[in-house]
């Protein structure tokens, strides 16, 4: 069977795609979604496909406590790819590279050649459409494969990549990649390194407390209760999207009011989402049925047909562990709510957050 990337690209769609997308025609039907997505990001921010420059820095490391859960599954990872034409690449949040294991000389000089290699920044920003960078700008798991490539020195390769998230907060921790030639590619590395990155993300959440497991595990009992209970007349289930906000505007407005949260002396903040749309939020104080006080963050954004309220809760005031989404009518805004506790949870652990 000839590899997707390879049959796509010799007969020319990808390559015809690409020049026509720099020179301003549409693509749309040419090019997958995420790709096409990345390609006007790149542009965006200026970079051009023949000429990078690849920011170095000295030291990239992750938290002992991520390396921790990291190491057993590169480890083993490495093991199960030893005879492969691959490579694994552990990079941390921002995209720059920890690590690089296995892939036999050619791939590993190859890659030196175009600068992915440890301490070189691999944000979409930087070098473009990428394993690692596109799965930090998704926030979920991508796969790329030659000329999806925005830059024309890593045409050659095929890669996927996923973010590893920490259970608790929700935040994105490092990114895990696999990267090999692109006539060696497989949209299934996607799942393979998919299922690392969750690997990864169990070991991380058997170093919390006990007390942080079962503030989690509460949190998703009552989840789970208000996901159950009867659909309202103006309620969207949660995952739903919301009207004219795509997912990349409500991951923003998520990091943002994680942001907020998480600085008491700040109470307002004002941001324009990558549709365009200009949001504004608003902290304040709030208080549970059960007596437990926290910190809520109200996020709304002009032009919406409905006014909707997203909901994350926290959890031992690591940040948002989980997201659900129902309409409460209205019109003109989108209303978000972030809870942060201030004070200890009851001990019967049955508290629902507010």
């Amino acid at each position: 069977m000839i590899p997707l990337s390879v049959a796509w690209d010799d007969i020319g769609g990808l390559v015809d795609a690409h020049e026509r997308f720099l020179a301003g025609s549409l693509v749309e039907s040419d090019v997958r979604d995420s790709v096409l997505a990345s390609w006007k990001r790149c542009r965006s921010a200026g970079l051009e496909p023949h000429r990078l420059t690849v920011r170095y820095t000295e030291d990239v490391a992750l938290d002992d406590r991520v390396l921790r859960a990291v190491d057993p599954v590169l480890r083993e990872l490495s093991a199960s790819l030893a005879h492969v034409g691959m490579t694994i690449a552990l990079c941390d949040a921002q995209g720059r590279m920890v690590q690089r294991l296995g892939g036999d000389r050619q791939l590993r000089e190859r890659l030196d050649a175009v600068r992915f290699a440890p301490g070189f920044d691999a944000s979409e920003a930087v070098v473009g459409t990428n394993g690692v960078g596109t799965a930090l700008a998704e926030r979920g798991p991508v796969y790329v494969a030659g000329r999806e490539h925005f830059a024309d020195c890593l045409q050659p390769f095929a890669c996927a990549g996923a973010p590893v998230r920490d259970p608790l907060s929700g935040r994105i921790e490092a990114v895990l990649d696999l990267t090999c030639l692109r006539d060696q590619g497989d949209p299934a590395m996607v799942r393979m390194v998919r299922e690392a990155a969750r690997t990864i993300e169990v070991r991380l959440l058997e170093q919390a407390t006990q007390r942080e497991r079962a503030l989690l595990a509460a949190y998703r009992l009552a989840d789970g209760r208000t996901r159950g209970r009867p659909k309202q007349p103006e309620e969207t289930p949660p995952g739903r999207d919301l009207g004219a906000l795509g997912r990349l505007d409500l991951a923003v407005l998520r990091e943002k009011a994680e942001e907020l949260l998480a600085s008491p002396h700040r109470t307002l903040d004002e941001i324009t989402l990558p549709s365009g749309r200009n949001a504004t939020l608003l902290r304040r104080p709030v208080r549970g049925a059960a007596g437990e006080s926290g910190v809520a963050v109200e996020v709304r954004v002009l032009g919406g047909p409905r006014l909707r309220h997203v909901r994350s809760a926290s959890v031992g005031g690591l940040g948002p562990a989980a997201l659900t989404v129902r309409g409460v009518g209205g019109a003109g805004a989108v209303r978000a709510e972030s809870i942060w506790p201030t004070s200890p949870w009851p001990s019967s652990m049955g508290a629902t957050p507010v």
